[in-house]
């Protein structure tokens, strides 16, 4: 199975949480969960409504002329996170998350042919080149959120 995830390392983070955490006594990994579900609703975000990369730049338009990335919502709800010490996972197992972050190139692998629709019309081709529509990732906006975030957290938890 293919899938495709990206790992985030807040540089200094961890020495800050270790700190608070031996003064304290919070758990880290409460604030990594806080940070992936927060990387993974920016995803979403940029999934359902942005239509922009993490990097800022727009998403070329399919075929169908209708929202990259959001025909039926699979990659958007498929997008999920892991959480360790001083880590956040986030990435889709499906299959095509890959192909649609990185681009490439799909050839058929059974018969002469793909075949797909492209709106009403029956298409067939011996291979379609899909344009890299990066979807994960920080941008400085969602770098500023989670900075937002993680000092809320640990403003509650200094109290």
């Amino acid at each position: 199975m293919t899938s495709l995830a990206v790992e985030m390392q807040l540089t200094g983070l961890d020495r800050a949480a270790q700190a608070i955490e031996r003064v304290t006594g919070f758990d880290r990994f409460e604030l990594m969960d806080v940070i992936g579900r927060l990387v993974q609703l920016q995803t979403r975000r940029r999934l359902k409504s942005e239509k922009i990369g993490p990097n800022g730049e727009l998403w070329p338009h399919n075929r169908k002329g209708s929202a990259p990335l959001y025909a039926s919502g699979a990659l958007h709800d498929s997008i999920d996170y892991q959480t360790g010490l001083g880590q956040v996972t986030i990435g889709s197992p499906l299959i095509y998350a890959a192909i649609h972050h990185f681009g490439g190139v799909i050839k058929a692998k059974i018969g002469k042919a793909l075949a797909f629709m492209a709106g009403n019309k029956k298409v067939f081709a011996k291979s379609v080149t899909m344009p890299a529509r990066p979807y994960l990732g920080i941008s400085p906006a969602n770098a500023r959120e989670i900075e937002d975030v993680v000092e809320d957290f640990m403003r509650e938890v200094l109290k």
